[in-house]
Protein backbone atom coordinates (compact mmCIF):
# COMPACT_ATOMS: atom_id res chain seq x y z
CA UNK A 1 0.00 0.00 0.00
CA UNK A 2 1.25 3.47 -0.89
CA UNK A 3 -0.25 6.91 -0.39
CA UNK A 4 -1.58 9.24 -3.08
CA UNK A 5 0.73 12.09 -2.20
CA UNK A 6 -0.48 14.02 -5.24
CA UNK A 7 -3.87 14.43 -3.52
CA UNK A 8 -2.43 15.90 -0.32
CA UNK A 9 -3.00 19.56 0.47
CA UNK A 10 -0.39 21.62 2.28
CA UNK A 11 -1.64 22.91 5.61
CA UNK A 12 -4.24 20.15 5.77
CA UNK A 13 -2.48 16.82 5.20
CA UNK A 14 1.08 17.98 5.78
CA UNK A 15 3.11 21.02 6.82
CA UNK A 16 6.76 20.56 5.88
CA UNK A 17 8.42 18.06 3.56
CA UNK A 18 12.08 19.11 3.75
CA UNK A 19 14.47 16.40 4.98
CA UNK A 20 18.21 16.87 5.45
CA UNK A 21 20.83 14.67 3.79
CA UNK A 22 24.59 14.76 4.17
CA UNK A 23 26.31 17.47 2.13
CA UNK A 24 29.27 16.55 -0.04
CA UNK A 25 31.69 18.95 1.72
CA UNK A 26 30.84 17.34 5.07
CA UNK A 27 31.27 13.89 3.57
CA UNK A 28 34.68 14.78 2.14
CA UNK A 29 35.83 16.20 5.50
CA UNK A 30 34.71 13.08 7.41
CA UNK A 31 36.41 10.79 4.90
CA UNK A 32 39.61 12.86 5.19
CA UNK A 33 39.51 12.52 8.99
CA UNK A 34 38.91 8.76 8.67
CA UNK A 35 41.87 8.41 6.31
CA UNK A 36 44.23 10.51 8.44
CA UNK A 37 43.42 8.74 11.72
CA UNK A 38 42.97 5.28 10.14
CA UNK A 39 39.37 5.00 11.35
CA UNK A 40 37.01 2.20 10.44
CA UNK A 41 34.22 3.14 8.02
CA UNK A 42 30.96 1.19 7.94
CA UNK A 43 27.68 1.44 6.09
CA UNK A 44 24.16 0.14 6.62
CA UNK A 45 20.81 0.33 4.93
CA UNK A 46 17.63 0.89 6.94
CA UNK A 47 14.97 -1.45 5.58
CA UNK A 48 11.64 0.26 4.79
CA UNK A 49 13.01 3.39 6.43
CA UNK A 50 10.06 5.65 5.68
CA UNK A 51 7.67 3.31 7.51
CA UNK A 52 9.32 4.25 10.82
CA UNK A 53 8.15 7.86 10.82
CA UNK A 54 5.31 9.04 13.05
CA UNK A 55 2.70 11.15 11.27
CA UNK A 56 2.23 14.57 12.86
CA UNK A 57 -1.13 15.34 11.14
CA UNK A 58 -4.36 13.44 10.61
CA UNK A 59 -4.08 11.48 7.34
CA UNK A 60 -6.94 9.37 5.99
CA UNK A 61 -6.44 6.60 3.44
CA UNK A 62 -9.16 4.88 1.47
CA UNK A 63 -8.97 1.19 0.72
CA UNK A 64 -7.10 0.33 -2.48
CA UNK A 65 -9.01 -0.87 -5.54
CA UNK A 66 -9.78 -4.56 -5.41
CA UNK A 67 -9.52 -4.72 -1.62
CA UNK A 68 -12.55 -4.08 0.55
CA UNK A 69 -13.40 -4.69 4.20
CA UNK A 70 -16.61 -2.69 4.24
CA UNK A 71 -17.16 1.04 3.93
CA UNK A 72 -14.14 2.10 5.94
CA UNK A 73 -11.30 4.56 5.61
CA UNK A 74 -8.02 4.29 7.50
CA UNK A 75 -6.26 6.76 9.75
CA UNK A 76 -2.48 6.43 9.46
CA UNK A 77 -0.45 6.79 12.65
CA UNK A 78 2.88 5.87 11.07
CA UNK A 79 4.32 7.09 7.81
CA UNK A 80 3.91 5.33 4.50
CA UNK A 81 5.66 5.61 1.16
CA UNK A 82 4.58 8.39 -1.21
CA UNK A 83 3.41 10.67 1.58
CA UNK A 84 4.87 14.08 0.89
CA UNK A 85 6.20 14.36 4.45
CA UNK A 86 7.54 10.79 4.63
CA UNK A 87 11.20 11.76 4.22
CA UNK A 88 10.97 14.47 6.89
CA UNK A 89 9.25 12.12 9.36
CA UNK A 90 11.94 9.50 8.81
CA UNK A 91 14.70 12.05 9.41
CA UNK A 92 13.09 13.09 12.70
CA UNK A 93 13.01 9.46 13.90
CA UNK A 94 16.65 8.97 12.93
CA UNK A 95 17.67 12.16 14.72
CA UNK A 96 15.94 11.09 17.95
CA UNK A 97 17.50 7.62 17.67
CA UNK A 98 21.02 9.03 17.44
CA UNK A 99 20.38 11.41 20.34
CA UNK A 100 19.26 8.44 22.45
CA UNK A 101 22.63 6.82 21.81
CA UNK A 102 24.49 9.95 22.95
CA UNK A 103 25.17 11.58 19.59
CA UNK A 104 25.09 15.31 19.02
CA UNK A 105 23.99 16.86 15.78
CA UNK A 106 26.61 19.04 14.10
CA UNK A 107 25.32 22.62 13.82
CA UNK A 108 26.51 23.20 10.28
CA UNK A 109 25.13 19.94 8.85
CA UNK A 110 21.91 18.44 10.17
CA UNK A 111 22.60 15.02 8.64
CA UNK A 112 25.91 14.60 10.49
CA UNK A 113 26.12 13.47 14.12
CA UNK A 114 29.09 13.15 16.42
CA UNK A 115 29.46 11.22 19.66
CA UNK A 116 32.21 12.83 21.73
CA UNK A 117 34.34 11.41 24.48
CA UNK A 118 32.30 10.77 27.69
CA UNK A 119 34.34 13.43 29.53
CA UNK A 120 33.17 16.04 27.04
CA UNK A 121 29.52 15.04 27.50
CA UNK A 122 29.66 15.19 31.30
CA UNK A 123 31.43 18.56 31.51
CA UNK A 124 28.77 21.35 31.48
CA UNK A 125 31.44 24.04 31.10
CA UNK A 126 32.31 22.86 27.58
CA UNK A 127 29.94 24.49 25.11
CA UNK A 128 32.00 24.32 21.92
CA UNK A 129 31.31 21.82 19.17
CA UNK A 130 33.06 18.47 19.76
CA UNK A 131 36.13 17.70 17.66
CA UNK A 132 37.89 14.46 16.71
CA UNK A 133 40.66 15.21 19.23
CA UNK A 134 38.19 14.99 22.13
CA UNK A 135 39.10 11.34 22.65
CA UNK A 136 39.26 7.89 21.16
CA UNK A 137 35.65 7.17 22.13
CA UNK A 138 34.32 9.69 19.63
CA UNK A 139 32.65 8.55 16.42
CA UNK A 140 30.65 9.96 13.53
CA UNK A 141 27.37 9.00 11.90
CA UNK A 142 25.97 10.50 8.73
CA UNK A 143 22.84 9.86 6.71
CA UNK A 144 21.71 10.07 3.12
CA UNK A 145 18.00 9.18 3.02
CA UNK A 146 17.89 5.53 4.21
CA UNK A 147 21.62 4.83 4.00
CA UNK A 148 23.65 5.47 7.16
CA UNK A 149 27.42 5.69 7.32
CA UNK A 150 29.47 5.36 10.49
CA UNK A 151 33.08 6.30 11.13
CA UNK A 152 34.93 4.65 14.03
CA UNK A 153 33.24 2.50 16.69
CA UNK A 154 31.23 0.98 13.85
CA UNK A 155 30.08 -2.22 15.59
CA UNK A 156 28.55 -0.54 18.69
CA UNK A 157 26.66 1.95 16.51
CA UNK A 158 25.32 -0.76 14.22
CA UNK A 159 24.40 -2.90 17.23
CA UNK A 160 22.43 -0.06 18.80
CA UNK A 161 20.63 0.87 15.57
CA UNK A 162 19.70 -2.78 15.09
CA UNK A 163 17.79 -2.69 18.38
CA UNK A 164 15.76 0.33 17.25
CA UNK A 165 15.42 -0.17 13.49
CA UNK A 166 15.48 -3.01 11.00
CA UNK A 167 18.81 -2.68 9.22
CA UNK A 168 20.91 -4.44 6.62
CA UNK A 169 24.63 -4.36 7.33
CA UNK A 170 26.50 -3.37 4.17
CA UNK A 171 29.85 -4.05 5.86
CA UNK A 172 32.73 -1.78 4.81
CA UNK A 173 31.79 1.23 2.75
CA UNK A 174 32.58 1.00 -0.97
CA UNK A 175 29.94 3.19 -2.65
CA UNK A 176 28.20 5.99 -0.75
CA UNK A 177 25.92 8.62 -2.34
CA UNK A 178 27.24 7.61 -5.74
CA UNK A 179 30.90 7.98 -4.77
CA UNK A 180 33.27 5.05 -5.21
CA UNK A 181 35.46 4.98 -2.08
CA UNK A 182 38.71 3.00 -2.19
CA UNK A 183 40.78 3.14 1.03
CA UNK A 184 44.51 2.52 1.19
CA UNK A 185 45.26 1.91 4.85
CA UNK A 186 49.01 1.53 4.30
CA UNK A 187 49.24 5.11 3.02
CA UNK A 188 46.26 6.36 5.07
CA UNK A 189 44.53 7.71 2.00
CA UNK A 190 41.12 7.39 0.38
CA UNK A 191 40.56 7.55 -3.34
CA UNK A 192 37.14 8.95 -4.31
CA UNK A 193 35.80 8.80 -7.84
CA UNK A 194 32.67 8.44 -9.95
CA UNK A 195 34.31 6.61 -12.83
CA UNK A 196 31.94 3.67 -12.41
CA UNK A 197 29.12 5.92 -13.62
CA UNK A 198 30.94 6.41 -16.92
CA UNK A 199 31.92 2.76 -17.25
CA UNK A 200 28.48 1.34 -16.55
CA UNK A 201 26.71 2.52 -19.75
CA UNK A 202 29.83 1.70 -21.80
CA UNK A 203 29.82 -1.86 -20.49
CA UNK A 204 26.04 -2.13 -20.84
CA UNK A 205 26.22 -1.40 -24.57
CA UNK A 206 29.43 -3.35 -25.18
CA UNK A 207 31.56 -0.35 -26.12
CA UNK A 208 34.66 -1.17 -24.05
CA UNK A 209 36.83 -1.67 -27.13
CA UNK A 210 35.72 1.42 -29.03
CA UNK A 211 38.32 3.95 -30.13
CA UNK A 212 38.84 6.92 -27.85
CA UNK A 213 38.42 10.50 -29.05
CA UNK A 214 38.79 13.84 -27.31
CA UNK A 215 35.38 15.19 -28.37
CA UNK A 216 32.32 14.10 -30.34
CA UNK A 217 33.22 16.00 -33.52
CA UNK A 218 36.67 14.42 -33.85
CA UNK A 219 37.11 12.12 -36.84
CA UNK A 220 37.93 8.56 -35.84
Amino acid sequence: MVARGDLQKKGVDYQETFALVISFPSLWIILAIAAKHDLEIGQLDVISAFLNGLIDTVVYLRQPDGFSLGSYVYIRHKSIYRLRQAAKLWYEILDVTFETFGFRKVIHDGALWYKPHPAIISDPTITRNPTPTDGVDGCYALAHVDVVGTVDKVRPVKGFLNTKLKIKDLEDVSVFTGLLIQPDKSCRTLQISQGHYARQPIETYGMQNCKVCQHASQNI
